[in-house]
Parts: structure tokens; sequence; C-alpha cells
């Protein structure tokens, strides 16, 4: 939270900061936070197609504020623990890696021409959120780094295949800003895949449950 003050509040912007936009921006990331594609033993969050758009329609320097916002809001949205929003601030860390790409970048256009920007900032962003994201699992819950690493790198994958996506939509909002609205329906469907593959988990989860018990009745 203080890095993410720091950077909105000290660092003269590199781009005009629109409120409105911003929190259009903020509102459609707290939405897409709440979509949970389950992986594994864990889940990914298709928030990659509005952090993208972010980094190229706002001043970076205010990216990881806003991240830690929409993060809280979904979170209130979806009246989770107050624990949670607090967390949320801290889940934003792997934005700082992402803005820091940008800023050095000068704060370039979103055009073809630059493609290897949001490349290095998915780079920045992965590399901040597992070191972030292992130390406060080992120390806080007591899970080892390889674990948590391979649940992670699970979750960079999705996050990579959501990039060019999120490129796209900040190039096609390069004209008309609240063009990145349309990014919405592809939330929508992703939050319809993952709320059908979640009932399926926990049908099966039943299922196995009263086969166990089954099994105990008859021994």
């Amino acid at each position: 939270t203080a890095v993410a003050l720091a950077m909105a509040l000290l660092v003269p912007y590199s781009r005009p900061l629109d409120p409105l936009l911003a929190a259009a921006l903020i509102a459609s990331l707290a939405l897409a936070s709440r979509v949970h594609l389950h992986l594994g033993a864990g889940f990914a969050v298709p928030t990659q197609l509005v952090l993208v758009p972010m980094l190229f329609l706002l001043p970076p320097e205010v990216v990881p504020a806003c991240v830690g916002l929409g993060l809280a809001a979904g979170a209130l949205a979806a009246r989770e623990h107050p624990e949670r929003m607090v967390t949320g601030l801290a889940d934003a860390w792997y934005a700082v890696g992402a803005a820091l790409v940008v800023m050095a970048a000068d704060s370039p256009p979103a055009e073809l021409e630059h493609w290897a920007v949001p490349l290095l900032a998915l780079l920045a962003q992965c590399g901040i959120d597992v070191l972030s994201g292992t130390v406060r699992e080992w120390l806080g819950r007591g899970i080892a780094p390889a674990v948590q690493v391979h649940v992670i790198l699970t979750v960079y994958a999705i996050d990579a295949c959501l990039t060019p996506v999120g490129f796209l939509v900040a190039m096609a909002a390069a004209g008309h800003e609240y063009a990145f609205l349309f990014i919405l329906p592809l939330v929508a469907l992703l939050a319809a895949l993952a709320a059908d593959r979640g009932a399926r988990i926990r049908e099966a989860v039943e299922r196995l449950e009263q086969l166990t018990e089954e099994h105990a009745r008859l021994d």
C-alpha cells in the first residue's frame, strides 16, 4: 500500500489522468477478480484482460493503486471477510513491476511496434509476484516455495495467454478510451465457464464423500 501510494502521489504522471476512466477500469478489474478459473490446487483470475489496458490508458504511476482498489472492491462486492479486502491490497504487488516497466519505457502508446513493452511488463509482473507470493505464503502459512511456485507457474501460463488479448484491447482503446469495455463479454463468458467447472468440482466432491460413506458402511 505504501509503495502504491508513493507512486501515485509523489511521482509525476507521464500521461493525463481521467478519473472517470480510472473508475471504470477499477470496476472492470473488480468484476474480473471475481472469476475463479480453477487450475489444479489453485485458481487464476482473468484480471490481465484489464491490467494491460490500464497500463496504456492510465498513468502507469497510479496503476498499482488502481489494481489494489479493484481487488478490494471485488472482495467487498462478494461480501467476503473484511480481512480479504486488506489482503487484496497486498495481492496488487504484481502490478508494481508491470507499471515500472511502462514507466521506464516512457509510457508509450498501445501500438503494435511497442509489442515488447507488455511482454517485459508481464515478465516483471511475474517476477515480483513469485517473490512476494512465495515469501508471504512461506512465512505466513508455512507453504513450501516449491509447492507455491508450481501453482503460480500454472497461473502465469493463463496470464501469458491473456496478455496479447489485453494489448489488442488497449490498441483498440487508443482512439476510443472506453472501447476497453468490449472486453467485459469475454469476462462474462469466462465467468460462466468457471461457474460450470466449479459446480462440476463440487458434484465430484459430494459424490466422492458419498462413496466414502458407503465404503465405511460396507466395512
